[in-house]
């Protein structure tokens, strides 16, 4: 976790759990669903990863990045908790010297989760929509 990427729009990635379930025909299309198979991991279980390896691989990073964050799940997946999901964002702003980018197809629930809080000036929150 925590590696550089092909991406062309992000430097890095990190992945604070893996596993989502299919919520729209785009998640046919999915690739965290074929590289499950390749690594061997269950995809359709969101598994949390403990928050302390997280920052490890971050304060790895010397040079600020542009990160893509749950490229392998969705922040805002029903299954992970608003303790988890505040975790995650205490996390992006303690390395503020890093712009995340935070993808989301449960867009309601970041809209919720938002609503009366200012998504913090180093994170980028967006939707795919199809």
């Amino acid at each position: 976790m925590g590696e550089t990427t092909e991406i062309e729009w992000a430097d890095r990635t990190v992945n604070f759990a893996w596993g989502c379930t299919k919520v729209s025909a785009g998640c046919e299309k999915c690739y965290m669903f074929r590289l499950s198979k390749i690594y061997g991991r269950k995809a359709d279980m969101f598994q949390p990863r403990k928050i302390e390896n997280v920052e490890r691989d971050i304060k790895k990073w010397k040079e600020p990045s542009i990160v893509f964050v749950n490229s392998m799940t969705d922040t805002f997946h029903e299954s992970a908790s608003e303790e988890f999901i505040n975790q995650q964002f205490d996390m992006m702003a303690k390395y503020p010297q890093h712009e995340y980018i935070v993808l989301t197809k449960r867009i309601n629930r970041a809209f919720t989760y938002f609503k009366g809080k200012k998504v913090p000036d180093n994170i980028w929150l967006g939707t795919s929509i199809e």
